[in-house]
C-alpha cells in the first residue's frame, strides 16, 4: 500500500473516481503541453507526436479493455485529448485546474490530490519524464505499473542552445583527455 493515506474527508472526493476504475485495467496519463511557441512548425510537430502516442494509448485501451484517466493542467492538451478520444476517458474536470504562477485554491489542491491518487492506482502510466508531478504520481503507485514516458522535445531555439552546450562539454572533455594522454606518454 501507498504511504499516502487520504483523510476521510479527502476520501469522499476520491471514491467516485475509484468506482470508475474498480476491477478494470487502468491507464493513467499525466501530460503537460505548452503551445506558446512562436514557431508554428514546432507546435504542429509536437501535436503530431502527442497524437502518435495517443494512438498507442488507444491500442492499449482496446487490448486490455482499459479505462483511461488523464491528468493535465493545459487547456491546449485538454482540447487535444477531446479531439483524439471522444468519450473513452475521464478527467477530474469538475474541480478547477491549478494554473502555474497563480495562488492555489482549496478546490484546485483537491483536484491535484485526486489526480495523484488516481495515478497511484493505475496499472500502466504514461508520464512526462522531467515532471515532478509525474514522479510523485509514480512514487505513490503500489501496483508496480508499466511506465511509458512521453518524449522530451526542444523547440528549434532551445535545441540550438542544447547543441551548443553539448559541443562545449564534449570539447572540454576531449581536451582533458588529450592532456592526460600527453602527460602520461
Amino acid at each position: 500500500p501507498s504511504v499516502f493515506q487520504p483523510s476521510l474527508f479527502t476520501q469522499r472526493f476520491i471514491d467516485p473516481f475509484l468506482k470508475k476504475i474498480e476491477g478494470r485495467y487502468t491507464i493513467g496519463v499525466h501530460v503537460r503541453f505548452d503551445s506558446s511557441s512562436d514557431d508554428p512548425d514546432a507546435f504542429q510537430d509536437s501535436t503530431q507526436r502527442f497524437t502518435n502516442k495517443f494512438n498507442m494509448i488507444r491500442n492499449m485501451q482496446r487490448e486490455r479493455n482499459a479505462v483511461i484517466f488523464f491528468a493535465t493542467d493545459s487547456s491546449d492538451m485538454r482540447t487535444l485529448i477531446h479531439q483524439n478520444f471522444d468519450h473513452d476517458f475521464f478527467m477530474v474536470d469538475y474541480l478547477p485546474v491549478d494554473e502555474t504562477g497563480r495562488e492555489l485554491t482549496e478546490a484546485s489542491a483537491m483536484r491535484t490530490i485526486i489526480e495523484l491518487f488516481l495515478l497511484g492506482s493505475s496499472d500502466m502510466l504514461f508520464l512526462m519524464e522531467k515532471s515532478k508531478f509525474s514522479m510523485v504520481g509514480l512514487s505513490l503507485n503500489h501496483k508496480n505499473p508499466h511506465v511509458v514516458y512521453f518524449f522530451r522535445f526542444c523547440y528549434k531555439k532551445v535545441f540550438t542552445l542544447c547543441n551548443a552546450r553539448l559541443k562545449a562539454v564534449l570539447k572540454r572533455f576531449f581536451s582533458r583527455k588529450e592532456r592526460k594522454k600527453k602527460h602520461f606518454a
